[in-house]
């Protein structure tokens, strides 16, 4: 495959510039392709990268930028929920795999959260 999207009419978006918000890892790197493939038809992809997940939505609701890569739905559902914010959710989004090594333990007692102060 080409990268390109058959339904998506490429020539009536030339010479746009289309602004996202992303975590840097891996979102922003993931754009960073697209923006290629994207340049190819005379679209400008811009990448701003926020190194917290409150922010990329501000942005977005305040309309500053078009979107926002990096939150799956039950996130995005709560964070709208809880900030009253109204930002629509057009595709899901990958959820990167976390591991926890406890080296011998047989569950998870030995991490301990910390006590709010």
């Amino acid at each position: 495959t080409d990268g390109f999207d058959a339904t998506v009419d490429y020539a009536a978006l030339a010479g746009t510039e289309i602004t996202v918000a992303a975590s840097p890892v891996p979102h922003a790197q993931i754009l960073a392709v697209a923006a290629e493939i994207l340049a190819e038809k005379n679209v400008t992809l811009k990448v701003i990268e926020f190194a917290d997940y409150v922010q990329p939505n501000m942005v977005v609701e305040a309309g500053d930028v078009f979107a926002n890569y990096f939150a799956h739905i039950p996130y995005q559902d709560n964070f709208n929920a809880e900030n009253g914010t109204h930002i629509v959710i057009v595709a899901p989004i990958h959820v990167e795999p976390m591991g926890l090594y406890g080296g011998k333990q047989a569950t998870l007692d030995a991490l301990k959260v910390p006590a709010a102060e």
